[in-house]
């Protein structure tokens, strides 16, 4: 399942239990919400049977299409609420509101209907479009936790980590003071678990920790938790060990480790492993959605064109144990390069590879003053055309034979 999919899997009951007709505008014929509940709810169905095109067309866009049919005026701000205290809010709202606004507040419905239709379109590979449909879900129900945690999950997506960060802690708001009792640990446990990964990629491991440490004192059983402490933990360890070690000692074993991932890349399963992540993919780490790239993606770039003149040439060999993490970085450079790489790829997450410990190699060669090369070993090469901007570098990622 895509990333919506995934945050939906635990609450999708909670979710239709809390639905109701709150807040129903007066002077307009309501709508059967009973009847759209039930629709939304064999979609959800469909969705699980895997076939989101029908639960999309036949389910969830027709709820939407009635709603917006029969409530949008264009004149009048339109909510979708879940309880009635959120209910309550939107209507304070409107009425602060400088000029004020005329607001009528409807089935949560509504929004769940926006919200499920992003799920089914993450599902169909439309990450565009099923942004949009969450966006939808929240300009309907700016107080949802659960719609709020979806968006910044799509923030890490995009690699976009301020934004997530805000996302994440704006549903964690909302989780304290509007969640129903009945999700409300599982919309909080959430919002704080965002957090705390961004807190990671962004190498503020303290902050990540006490966030997580949050998790387990609303839920001691939180094994995203649990997992990610222990990862934290883990990677501090790895990186102080790559820190106080000599310069020379990521190059020690290169010949050995290149021989081994040679031989490994003739295993078809390790060329497709590497021509998935290598031009992007998601996987699933800890229960959270992840989008990757090869870590020499950024990181050996860094270290190799930082260096003025450089390297004109370079290998490198990254092993990946069972889990995704890599454990050690082999280069044929010396100083600075070698310490470089050690530091900031030892430690680095990827999808758990189909063998472990995987070696994992790549050729770097400068080819013009401001354009570099990177390619993975094996039968196919799958080759970056980098542009060099300063001390960073864009790379075109393309397979040839």
């Amino acid at each position: 399942m895509g990333v919506i999919a995934k945050g939906l899997g635990g609450v999708l009951v909670a979710l239709i239990v809390c639905l109701s007709a709150w807040g129903q505008s007066t002077g307009t014929s309501p709508i059967d919400d009973k009847r759209l509940q039930g629709m939304l709810t064999d979609g959800i169905a469909l969705m699980r049977a895997g076939q989101a095109a029908q639960a999309l067309a036949n389910y969830f866009e027709p709820v939407i299409q009635e709603y917006e049919q029969r409530y949008r005026d264009g004149k009048t701000r339109v909510y979708s609420a879940r309880s009635p205290t959120e209910t309550l809010l939107y209507a304070l709202e409107a009425a602060k509101a400088e000029p004020r606004q005329n607001a009528s507040v409807y089935s949560g419905n509504w929004g769940l209907a926006y919200f499920l239709k992003g799920y089914a379109l993450v599902e169909l590979k439309r990450p565009a479009e099923a942004v949009v449909a969450i966006d939808s879900a929240i300009a309907l129900s700016p107080q949802n936790a659960q719609y709020l945690n979806e968006r910044g999950q799509l923030y890490i997506v995009a690699n976009n980590w301020s934004e997530a960060l805000k996302t994440f802690a704006a549903a964690e708001k909302a989780a304290r003071e509007f969640s129903p009792p009945e999700v409300m640990k599982a919309e909080l446990g959430r919002a704080l678990r965002g957090q705390a990964y961004v807190r990671i990629e962004l190498n503020q491991l303290d902050e990540a920790e006490k966030l997580y440490a949050q998790c387990l004192e609303l839920n001691k059983d939180d094994r995203m938790a649990q997992g990610q402490l222990r990862y934290i933990a883990g990677l501090r360890t790895r990186r102080s060990d790559a820190a106080t070690a000599p310069p020379d000692t990521a190059s020690s074993g290169f010949s050995a480790a290149w021989g081994m991932a040679e031989a490994q890349f003739s295993v078809p399963a390790v060329m497709d492993y590497v021509r998935t992540f290598s031009l992007g993919g998601i996987w699933n780490d800890q229960g959270i959605q992840k989008y990757a790239r090869m870590p020499d993606d950024k990181a050996v770039l860094e270290c190799l064109t930082a260096i003025m003149p450089g390297p004109e040439k370079a290998r490198m060999v990254f092993v990946v144990d069972e889990k995704g993490l890599v454990t050690a970085a082999h280069t044929d450079q010396k100083g600075w390069v070698a310490e470089c790489m050690a530091n900031k790829l030892v430690g680095h997450r990827m999808p758990p590879p189909p063998v472990a410990p995987m070696y994992f190699c790549s050729r770097y060669e400068k080819t013009g003053e401001n354009t570099t090369q990177l390619s993975h070993c094996g039968a196919v090469s799958l080759v970056r055309s980098c542009g060099r901007n300063g001390i960073s570098s864009t790379c075109k990622v393309y397979a040839r034979q």
